[in-house]
């Protein structure tokens, strides 16, 4: 009986530490880092627009973002390749002499699309802004739109 005993504790000592091991080596997930890319240009189908293209891509594996205003037109393009386990992003568009401001937000997943099609008076100026919640650098801004 004594012989079991010291069995039963030697295992389930062996097992408890053979779980400390685990749980020790176990690393949290690094933090994503994002880099802000893009800018603006005139639009090649709209006299005195400029085109915004933002990109909000990340520097360790963790995929990008993106969201376009294109003046013709006045369309905004969203788009979300940060991976299955990805991040949720959002996009801001606001139109300085207007109340008009546009905000949507586009969950986690790999290829998630968002477009939305305006019509508003020409020569307004835009500002957009693309982030997420998580990660250093995780804000891309641009304020040379322009319908």
């Amino acid at each position: 009986m004594t012989t079991s005993l010291t069995r039963i504790a030697a295992c389930a000592t062996a097992a408890l530490t053979g779980v400390l091991l685990l749980a020790g080596s176990a690393q949290a997930a690094p933090v994503p880092k994002w880099k802000c890319e893009g800018g603006s240009s005139a639009s090649p189908n709209d006299p005195g627009g400029r085109d915004v293209r933002l990109r909000l891509a990340s520097t360790n594996g963790y995929g990008y973002a993106e969201a376009r205003f294109i003046a013709h037109g006045e369309h905004i393009y969203f788009d979300n390749y940060a991976g299955e386990n990805g991040r949720p992003f959002w996009v801001e568009m606001e139109m300085a002499g207007s109340t008009w401001k546009y905000k949507w937000n586009l969950g986690p997943g790999y290829g998630l699309h968002h477009s939305y099609n305006g019509s508003f008076p020409e020569g307004e100026k835009v500002s957009s802004l693309l982030s997420t919640y998580i990660g250093t650098g995780k804000t891309c801004t641009n304020g040379s739109g322009r319908t």
